[in-house]
């Protein structure tokens, strides 16, 4: 599905309540762009944690939101940014998915 921007965490019944499913989203590490430079500032996802996301269908096109809450001082001060992705426990088991051959050329 295409990514397509943030579901705040603080109405997240909100979402659900239209439909939205939530998403465990692994990743080894995040970034946010600095509201002060501009630049992207990493890092890490801590082990056994996943970033939540939320699968919406409201447009009629399922599209992924990453689920985010407001910064704390802390990382106000590292990332300079006012709301952060969710990092919880997975909510699901991870399943691995088998790798696929190329898809053949059709022309």
């Amino acid at each position: 599905h295409i990514w397509a921007g943030f579901a705040r965490a603080e109405i997240s019944n909100w979402w659900q309540h239209k439909g939205g499913i939530l998403l465990d989203i692994y990743a080894d590490r995040f970034a946010e762009r600095s509201e002060m430079t501009g630049k992207l500032i990493w890092d890490e996802v801590p082990s056994g944690f996943v970033i939540r996301g939320l699968l919406d269908h409201q447009s009629g096109e399922p599209l992924i939101k990453i689920v985010t809450r407001a910064s704390t001082q802390e990382e106000i001060q590292k990332f300079q940014h006012p709301r952060m992705p969710v990092l919880e426990a997975p909510l699901f088991p991870r399943v691995e998915m088998p790798d696929t051959p190329d898809a053949p050329e059709l022309f």
